[in-house]
């Protein structure tokens, strides 16, 4: 009956996380280019790629990675349905890397089914409190931006632990390989992904001297040329450039209380405001299987006060290297990242904690009730009644916002190509989808999102009809 009870449980979260994850697919149908990402393309076919690179690197900041790729966006192509197809790639091999992440750490004790379920359990909470959806899964800028480098991370822990698992020397060049690519690119995506992955490798190699009393030389280069990386990424002149327009930015006091304070405020909400104790409820048998385990990883073997005090101070870091740097707190695209790096870490202090519990403790094999579990079910259900990124999602669709917006754009386009004249004024869109995103043209033909439609559609000027008061 236990079985059959957990088994129930499982069909359930699965069943729920399929629903959650549904409307987020077809939504990628809906999907527009941002004005900004026409730019990137547009100055690289005005200039050439070199020299395009330069002008980002002086004049917009160090993130070398992200502009090299974005450069080279679909729109490069002139295919807006290719840069609807590439975020929903992005979309999927962000859901598949952090299956194989959650796997690579449980595979010897947990079953597919199992760890299926962990990756649909976070997901789902990613999806449903994450602070931009539109921002995360497509703007394909923010998704290059941010999201890309949150992949490469991962898929370095990935191919490290594999460094030191197969014996095949073909495969550890391969894996080997990975880390190095991941090692230097990964500092010119933003200021966040450099800290978080520096700070990671620092941490690897002091565990390594310390604990293990050894120096990882492949590793030791790898900090190397990473930091190396990091000095090249954070000294461009065009992150002067933009710290200048923000009144704020580099006052230390200033970053360090508001880091302090934001950092509180979203873990109350990330913690109280949002399913993710009634979904840890729920996924205690499946940490209960991996701490009994004597297969179990070392990795959650370490204290848990530790481990905590970690989790806090890369979060903390990561706010105040964004409030140090732009003089504002995180936002959108921003606080995805931090978002992901807490629900990761919230779940591996979970685990350690149960782990130290158990060491310490032994406890014994005990499945909760039925009732209990009806319970943490019923919870969920009422925060999905609550106002969530999951129901707007569904009512994006269901009002047809999402289906007005492309075609309103459509039309739009339509409109600018079948222009005679160098100059056309286009009408401003009715109401853009929440779970969208979009920054449209301005009055005037000299910002960056007009001069990426002026580009893209070879015109002198595009500009938006002032709206009459």
């Amino acid at each position: 009956m236990v079985k059959k009870s957990s088994i129930k449980t499982e069909f359930l979260i699965a069943g729920i996380s399929i629903l959650v994850i549904l409307p987020f697919l077809i939504l990628h149908y809906f999907n527009q280019p941002t004005p900004e990402d026409f730019f990137y393309p547009g100055i690289v076919k005005e200039s050439g790629f070199l020299d395009a690179q330069n002008y980002f690197y002086k004049f917009w900041g160090g993130r070398i990675s992200y502009y090299a790729l974005t450069s080279y966006n679909p729109l490069y192509f002139y295919s807006i349905s290719g840069y609807n197809v590439s975020a929903f790639l992005f979309f999927i091999l962000f859901f598949y890397v952090l299956y194989l992440f959650i796997s690579e750490f449980t595979k010897s004790i947990l079953n597919q089914s199992e760890r299926l379920l962990l990756l649909l359990s976070v997901f789902f909470l990613y999806l449903y409190s994450m602070p931009s959806v539109g921002q995360g899964f497509y703007w394909l800028g923010s998704v290059l931006n941010y999201h890309l480098p949150v992949i490469i991370i991962m898929l370095f822990f990935i191919s490290y632990n594999r460094i030191n698992i197969y014996e095949s020397i073909s495969r550890k060049t391969f894996y080997t390989s990975i880390c190095f690519i991941a090692a230097i690119s990964v500092a010119g995506f933003n200021e966040l992904s450099a800290m978080v992955f520096s700070m990671s490798l620092i941490l690897l190699f002091l565990k390594d001297y310390f604990i293990e009393k050894k120096i990882n030389r492949y590793l030791l280069y790898m900090l190397v040329l990473n930091l190396f990386a990091d000095y090249i990424a954070f000294s461009g002149p065009g992150n002067k450039h933009r710290s200048d327009l923000y009144v704020n930015s580099q006052e230390f006091y200033y970053s360090l209380y508001n880091s302090v304070e934001f950092l509180f405020q979203q873990l109350i909400n990330w913690i109280f405001y949002s399913p993710l104790l009634a979904v840890t409820f729920l996924l205690i048998p499946v940490f209960f299987k991996i701490i009994k385990s004597d297969k179990q990883s070392l990795i959650f073997s370490i204290h848990p006060v530790f481990a905590v005090a970690l989790l806090l101070l890369f979060l903390f870091s990561g706010t105040f290297i964004m409030l140090w740097s732009n003089g504002i707190v995180p936002y959108g695209r921003i606080l995805n990242f931090l978002f992901f790096l807490f629900l990761t870490g919230w779940f591996y202090i979970v685990i350690v904690l149960l782990s130290y519990f158990n060491r310490k403790y032994k406890f014994a094999d005990y499945k909760f009730p039925g009732y209990v579990n009806a319970v943490a079910f019923l919870i969920i259900l009422a925060l999905l009644i609550k106002d969530n990124n999951i129901k707007t999602a569904y009512s994006d669709l269901i009002s047809g916002k999402a289906q007005k917006f492309h075609n309103d754009l459509e039309i739009r386009y339509s409109k600018i190509q079948n222009e005679i004249s160098d100059s056309c004024i286009v009408d401003g869109l009715e109401e853009v989808p929440e779970s969208l995103f979009f920054m449209d043209i301005d009055y005037v033909p000299t910002t960056v999102y007009n001069k990426g439609y002026q580009m893209y559609f070879n015109k002198k000027s595009i500009v938006q009809q002032r709206k009459v008061q």
